[in-house]
């Protein structure tokens, strides 16, 4: 009785084994969301526009139910940034592998103030550009999202003024 018990422990170890193996095949086999942003230089009386790139490097196509992006004024960016601000409505569409997809807009929807640009070289507060995108593996049903987020830094020394990548909030699950 005792070797049965033996061989039924070691049979299910062994299934557990095999079923994390094919959930890690599958892992790497699933779509991957990646953003990036290319953005115009800021001046006063101008929209500063913001161009986002998402790009499909996983294997299988993905079915992006949501890609929204904001750009807004913080002292300190959020946990959870609002996107109450960002124009379009949810729609859907297939991403295959490897293909991108982008999204123009202009980041405060209106142009920048002296008074923005002041705040902003300032630094008083930090202008940041967000974005998300939420998405299922059209293969397996599940869901993912992907955020991202940049900083504008004004020039500082030898540092060029432009959008770097934020140390929160960039994350893919």
């Amino acid at each position: 009785m005792d070797k049965l018990n033996l061989q039924a422990g070691a049979a299910n170890r062994l299934a557990g084994d095999t079923e994390k193996a094919n959930d890690n095949a599958a892992s790497t086999d699933r779509p991957w969301i990646g953003i990036a942003l290319q953005a115009e230089a800021l001046e006063v009386g101008k929209i500063p526009n913001v161009h986002i790139f998402a790009t499909n490097a996983g294997r299988r196509p993905a079915k992006i139910t949501w890609m929204v992006a904001a750009g807004n004024l913080f002292t300190e960016f959020p946990e959870e940034p609002s996107y109450a601000s960002a124009k379009g409505e949810k729609s859907t569409f297939i991403l295959v592998p490897n293909s991108p997809v982008n999204m123009d807009y202009g980041i405060t929807g209106e142009p920048l103030t002296e008074q923005t640009m002041w705040i902003i070289n300032a630094r008083t507060q930090t202008l940041f550009e967000y974005a998300k995108v939420e998405y299922t593996d059209v293969r397996t049903g599940k869901s993912y999202f992907t955020h991202a987020c940049w900083r504008y830094i004004p020039a500082f020394g030898t540092m060029k003024s432009g959008f770097y990548d934020c140390a929160e909030y960039n994350e893919a699950k």
